[in-house]
């Protein structure tokens, strides 16, 4: 299956930054390897080698609203993705929908995975056996299942094991569907 991408999850630091000074702190893990290096951006500039340091403080920045963000890289160079690098949210879209591929890919090489539009997929909306499974599908419930989020979604909503309903019925700007065929 390949390397798998790094994770990050933040530790501490503001939600809003408002004060002359924040000290931002993560965690970062790797399923299948180490992590080699984190980076740093602050308002979308360019990224930041912070070693292995798992903190910084940013410190003499001017009031107003500011983002700052961290991703990690792994020995194999494999990089955590960046919500804003891959997916279309409501912070970042306009509220709209936009072309598929205007985003950079995830660590799978697939595009729109996460936000722009929901993916509906083909198996009913139901509840999860209790039991393990493997890739279940459902065919019992009367509503489709649909993944990912949209661009009407908070960036923390749109992720792949984000998973709601609509009435096949349903349409929107908001909804759509992957096309996939069996490479010989």
């Amino acid at each position: 299956m390949g390397n798998k991408a790094p994770t990050i999850t933040k530790a501490s630091g503001p939600g809003t930054i408002s004060q002359s000074s924040s000290t931002f702190s993560w965690n970062g893990s790797d399923p299948d390897g180490t992590i080699t290096k984190y980076e740093y951006r602050k308002d979308n500039g360019s990224w930041t080698s912070n070693g292995t340091s798992k903190s910084y403080t940013w410190s003499g920045y001017s009031e107003g609203s500011h983002t700052f963000e961290v991703r990690a890289q792994d020995n194999e160079g494999a990089r955590s993705d960046i919500i804003g690098d891959v997916a279309w949210y409501y912070s970042n879209s306009g509220n709209e929908t936009h072309e598929v591929g205007t985003k950079a890919s995830n660590e799978l090489g697939v595009y729109d995975m996460s936000g722009n539009v929901w993916e509906w997929c083909s198996d009913r909306y139901g509840s999860y056996s209790s039991s393990a499974q493997i890739n279940p599908y459902d065919n019992s419930g009367s509503d489709r299942v649909d993944r990912g989020g949209s661009w009407y979604n908070a960036s923390m909503n749109v992720r792949v094991a984000n998973r709601d309903n609509f009435s096949p019925a349903g349409a929107g700007n908001y909804l759509g569907f992957r096309i996939c065929r069996t490479v010989p």
